[in-house]
């Protein structure tokens, strides 16, 4: 996984990271110029423009690939989360962000980090439902998560020496309070 054509592995869908060499972008277009039907070669396409920092231009092979194999939750979850990445940084583009990470968590409703990410988009455009609802979803998913609008919900320990230890009031997850 070293050497000079490989970047630092990509995370998959399963969990497992994988590399994905600098070279791989023109080996995929490539391949999509002679199978242009190949929603995994466009799904690849995007994740590797996605590691080389180019989120917009990943964009529309994740959105074919989506549309090439409308039943495949990897792809509807990676243009969802391609399209939250780019939200963080136009706040604009949260809308369709919260529209792919709605499709998303359909396919794939006990994925934890769609709902952390849609509870995050939508407080971006200001929909508090639509997040408390979200970081509801979340929590039963993953009762111990600990996220910054639930941290107000927890009990602190009654005794400060105890915070974060496993059997205090407030768990391990629990911040210091400043």
């Amino acid at each position: 996984m070293s050497g000079p054509s490989c970047s630092r592995p990509a995370p998959s869908r399963s969990g497992r990271r994988r590399p994905i060499p600098r070279r791989r972008r023109p080996l995929y277009r490539r391949v999509l110029a002679q199978v242009p039907e190949s929603a995994e070669a466009h799904l690849r396409l995007s994740e590797a423009l996605q590691e080389a920092q180019d989120a917009d231009a990943a964009v529309a092979p994740a959105r074919r690939a989506v549309e090439l194999a409308p039943q495949s939750a990897e792809a509807q979850a990676h243009l969802a989360l391609l399209q939250f990445q780019r939200a963080q940084k136009e706040t604009s583009l949260a809308p369709e962000a919260i529209r792919e990470l709605k499709a998303a968590t359909l396919r794939l409703p006990q994925d934890p980090e769609l709902w952390a990410r849609l509870g995050e988009a939508s407080e971006l455009v200001k929909d508090g439902e639509g997040a408390l609802r979200a970081w509801l979803r979340l929590g039963r998913l993953r009762p111990g998560f600990q996220s910054g609008l639930g941290a107000g919900l927890h009990p602190r320990p009654r005794h400060p020496e105890l915070r974060g230890q496993a059997g205090s009031p407030a768990g391990p997850q629990c911040p210091a309070p400043r």
